[in-house]
């Protein structure tokens, strides 16, 4: 973030090198519920290429995992389920 700030501050960066939102994330949101478990969560983040899954339960997002979470389970000998 500082490489940022510093770049737009020098001129470095401009507003045409800085994309919408729109232009460069997938609107397809890929989500868990939580009975999901933490095996099939790591298969999911491998095949969409993603780090976070938001968790999903009657529509509402009501928490967010991340892969470090899980490697941090895992680590702890925590089951992959």
């Amino acid at each position: 973030m500082r490489a940022f700030v510093r770049a737009r501050r020098e001129g470095t960066f401009t507003e045409d090198d800085d994309p919408p939102v729109s232009e460069v994330l997938n609107p397809e949101v890929v989500t868990v519920n939580p009975s999901t478990t933490a095996g099939e969560a790591r298969k999911l983040m491998r095949f969409h290429r993603v780090r976070h899954l938001p968790i999903v339960e009657h529509r509402a997002v009501v928490g967010l995992v991340s892969d470090r979470d899980l490697r941090m389970a895992i680590g702890r000998g925590l089951a992959d389920d």
